[in-house]
């Protein structure tokens, strides 16, 4: 076993190494992986030796580019305008796999899990190992993945031929696995992308969180605020927020699966016909009656009502000083 730094004369010689049916270890966007070429068997068994006995998960597949991934896997529409918003980046889409890949990768299973990693040097490996490669994470099978090339050497250490040491890994997370083999996405694993960003991704949106006092001062309670087909404010329109586009204030990143989750059912509802009080109303039922014992839920709905009468005291006592021609 060698450790070397990852450097493009050392991917090179990594690369060699996997088509000679080697393994290596090199660094990723998420965590270290353990790869080999998914084409030779025996390296393919090598790597559930190495990951250790109790592994019986499929292999998921590194690509370099989109091409690449549809030599061995079918691609819905669906999963490809995923790919398209989020690839390069932390998600693995679980989809049909196609008979090119042999079966021992996916366990004799119908699909393959496929990325395209955000990660100069996971890129160029995988370009010069000719397009695809298992991207397992290097780890002892219910170890923690390793965020650093030492923390690789402690649990694979001669059981690989090289380790590549691109220092700490970006996220340190491994990625989020989502399942397009049904017709509904399934989250099989949490990770830096969520369901959520999906949801509002089939919808046509982009969330974008921003300071709070660039929308403070126009949405002084929910502090969220969207230009879409079926919404276009005065207040939108003056923040030159783009169309299709969902501006949320930093100060409510805690709450996002709630947040999204409101903005989400509130666009369908509007789409439908409801007027924007009507959709809101029948969100909102909605949500208290999913949420109603969620702690989380209950401190975000108190501190929107604690806004709300800041908001109220303030319109109040500006009103006050209209009416006695006082300055406040």
């Amino acid at each position: 076993m060698r450790v070397l730094r990852a450097s493009l004369r050392n991917i090179r010689i990594a690369a060699e190494t996997v088509k000679l049916g080697g393994l290596v270890v090199y660094p990723t966007d998420t965590v270290y992986g353990l790869g080999c070429d998914p084409f030779n068997i025996e390296a393919v068994k090598r790597v559930f030796r190495v990951k250790g006995e109790e592994r019986k998960k499929p292999l998921p597949i590194l690509a370099s580019d989109v091409q690449q991934v549809k030599k061995i896997a079918q691609l819905t529409e669906e999963a490809e305008k995923v790919a398209e918003r989020f690839w390069p980046g932390p998600l693995t889409i679980v989809v049909p796999k196609k008979p090119t890949l042999p079966r021992i990768v996916t366990c004799n299973t119908d699909s393959v899990g496929v990325r395209v990693p955000k990660h100069n040097s996971a890129l160029q490996l995988i370009r010069l190992s000719g397009g695809l490669l298992v991207g397992t994470s290097a780890n002892k099978t219910g170890k923690e993945p390793p965020k650093s090339a030492q923390k690789a050497v402690q649990q694979l250490g001669e059981e690989v031929d090289i380790i590549l040491d691109g220092g700490l890994v970006p996220l340190g997370v491994s990625s989020s696995v989502i399942d397009f083999t049904s017709t509904k996405p399934k989250l099989l694993r949490k990770g830096p992308i969520k369901l959520s960003d999906l949801q509002v991704e089939r919808l046509g949106y982009r969330v974008k969180y921003v300071p709070h006092r660039v929308i403070a001062d126009y949405n002084a309670t929910y502090n969220v605020m969207y230009r879409g087909q079926h919404v276009i404010t005065g207040a939108a329109r003056k923040l030159k927020i783009p169309l299709n586009e969902i501006w949320i204030s930093e100060m409510w990143r805690p709450y996002e699966k709630y947040i999204l989750h409101h903005e989400i059912h509130e666009i369908r509802y509007r789409a439908e016909g409801l007027r924007p009080e009507s959709a809101h109303k029948k969100t909102s039922e909605d949500e208290f009656a999913k949420w109603k014992n969620d702690a989380l839920w209950q401190k975000m709905v108190k501190e929107i009502r604690r806004m709300d009468r800041i908001t109220a005291e303030t319109k109040f006592k500006a009103l006050r000083c209209q009416e006695t021609h006082r300055k406040c």
